[in-house]
């Protein structure tokens, strides 16, 4: 269906043709000879600008070129019959003529088509151009995960611009750039940060605008060239990622093709920059929002609710995987007493630096959480009862090690901590039971500290609760 509907122009055009001819056998031929006859068989050519402007308006110069072509062999066939006959010499100079002007014609609408064509081809990149960019901003506002963004970014700039390869570097410190995303092959082994004033990059955060590089391979801006020249770029450019005065980091794309720089690659280019930096700008605020809905404000460790939600997770995953799960619970001692010494504003300073002493000493795969007032626990994912304790014992000697503010005035000359701890499914299967297990055992030992002189730190076992 779609090879008839390319060729039906063509056919028309033909059928156009004929009927000049059609026109002249059975019109011309039934009126009386004399001037009409001799009007309408000069009048017949002038039917071939019907076809003679379609095709040129329907193919701009390729239509004339046809038009052209048909005409001349038309012409030749003419001026073969002024050689047979003499006397037709007048009608056939008349046609000629006419078919002169149908070219003249036809030369005329075909310039003028294929300029309408060129705007028409130019509003319709433009027209492409904007629906890409519409489509990438929705694209990139679908997702709130940073990884997810620098990843559909990638795509979205081969898929709209035709670059093979792209890396986005963000801002590590003020002066390093680190590699967030990249689409080159590994083995080019890109580094994974960069100063944030070296070649391209800093000439683009310099400037705040796009800049390029049309034969990086002897551009002297580019100080490593080792793999612009191993994937053979023939053009780089540096796009500035910018949010109002903050910057964010770069953009870097590379084609292996020839690609014209022109204003409007330059501006879209900006475009899509601006939409991934609000992108990447509404990521942040939205981890920054969701890490505090998970945390505590005061100390920074994860809050009682994510506490919940965690070891719901964690125990699940250790029934499905058969592993284990520790739980360590602590307060501090004598809280109450530190805060009628010192008041409640040294009070929050003590748990804040608790806070701090606690991330320290737990491993990177534990999960530290302020429980309630100055009551804190730590879920252990995969961790028996052995590892458990160890690590009670380890926040047990940092506590005894850390000199907290007003530790002198204190019992026994230090801030003090009671732990307890329980693990799953050793001592309980269920949460509530795992938790008030951990607790008892923190009260357990907390009470028998109460009627004890205080000692160092200690650490009480679930099965020895009566």
């Amino acid at each position: 269906m779609r090879g008839w509907r390319q060729f039906s122009p063509l056919l028309l055009f033909f059928v156009l043709l004929l009927f000049p001819p059609v026109v002249n056998h059975y019109i011309c031929t039934l009126i009386a000879p004399g001037f009409w006859q001799d009007f309408c068989r000069v009048a017949q050519w002038w039917l071939y600008f019907i076809p003679t402007v379609y095709l040129s308006a329907r193919f701009g110069y390729r239509g004339v070129a046809v038009a052209l072509l048909f005409y001349l062999a038309v012409s030749a066939y003419l001026l073969f019959r002024v050689l047979q006959s003499l006397g037709a010499a007048l009608y056939t100079y008349q046609a000629l003529l006419t078919l002169a002007a149908a070219v003249f014609a036809a030369v005329t609408v075909g310039k003028l088509a294929e300029q309408f064509n060129r705007v028409r081809e130019s509003y319709d990149e433009k027209n492409a151009n904007l629906k890409a960019l519409f489509y990438s901003s929705q694209f990139l506002a679908s997702s709130l995960r940073q990884e997810e963004i620098l990843d559909k970014c990638l795509v979205l700039l081969r898929a709209s611009f035709g670059f093979e390869y792209a890396d986005i570097w963000l801002f590590q410190d003020e002066r390093t750039l680190r590699l967030a995303a990249s689409n080159i092959p590994a083995r080019m082994a890109l580094p994974e940060s960069t100063p944030a004033d070296s070649g391209l990059l800093g000439l683009a955060l310099t400037a705040k605008d796009t800049v390029f590089a049309e034969d990086p391979a002897n551009d002297e801006r580019i100080v490593d060239k080792s793999w612009v020249l191993k994937l053979g770029h023939r053009l780089e450019i540096a796009v500035p990622l910018l949010h109002k005065s903050e910057k964010l980091g770069v953009l870097m794309l590379a084609s292996v093709e020839k690609v014209a720089v022109t204003p409007e690659l330059r501006e879209r280019l900006l475009t899509f920059a601006n939409q991934l930096t609000l992108a990447l700008k509404n990521a942040a605020l939205y981890r920054e929002m969701e890490q505090k809905a998970i945390s505590d404000e005061m100390t920074g460790l994860y809050n009682y609710r994510f506490f919940q939600e965690a070891l719901d997770r964690e125990l699940k995953r250790a029934a499905r995987e058969g592993s284990t799960v520790g739980l360590l619970m602590m307060d501090l001692d004598y809280f109450k007493d530190y805060n009628d010494i010192f008041g409640h504003q040294q009070g929050d300073r003590l748990l804040r630096e608790f806070g701090s002493v606690l991330k320290g000493a737990v491993r990177e795969t534990d999960i530290p959480v302020r429980y309630g007032g100055d009551e804190f626990a730590v879920i252990l994912p995969h961790t028996d009862e052995a590892g458990t304790k160890q690590l009670a014992l380890r926040v047990a000697a940092q506590m005894k090690e850390h000199l907290f503010p007003g530790y002198e005035r204190m019992p026994g000359g230090r801030i003090s901590l009671s732990l307890g701890y329980s693990v799953y499914p050793v001592h309980a299967s269920e949460k509530q039971k795992l938790i008030k297990l951990a607790d008892d055992s923190l009260y357990q030992t907390k009470d028998r500290r109460r009627r004890e002189k205080p000692k160092a730190s200690a650490v009480h076992r679930p099965q020895d609760i009566s």
